[in-house]
């Protein structure tokens, strides 16, 4: 499978998860196409380094979606590049092909 389908398919599961957790979800990662040289690029950004930003009427988290836990630390120095207030949650959930989705808290 490439890495874009599996990279949809983790985020469709951590949008459910979230869901079920009784949290509004709204996807904030954009994918920029553009051409170079007679190619067509893409790449993702992502702002405040999410794919979602989720809330209830307790808390507000900014969320990144992994296929592995290999890319946790990746997404840590992502949210440290950013002043978040102490109110904000930041969580990386790490959604494998088998395994329920795995919550890492950041700050």
């Amino acid at each position: 499978m490439n890495t874009r389908k599996k990279g949809i398919r983790s985020l469709d599961k951590a949008t459910r998860f979230l869901k079920e957790m009784k949290f509004e979800v709204q996807k904030v990662e954009r994918l920029v196409t553009y051409f170079k040289d007679g190619r067509k690029n893409a790449y993702s950004f992502d702002p405040f380094g999410a794919d979602l930003i989720a809330m209830n009427k307790d808390q507000i988290v900014f969320v990144q979606v992994k296929s592995n836990k290999n890319a946790i630390s990746e997404a840590k120095k992502n949210f440290d590049k950013y002043p978040f207030p102490d109110f904000v949650g930041r969580w990386i959930i790490v959604c494998g092909d088998r395994d329920n989705p795995e919550i890492v808290t950041c700050g």
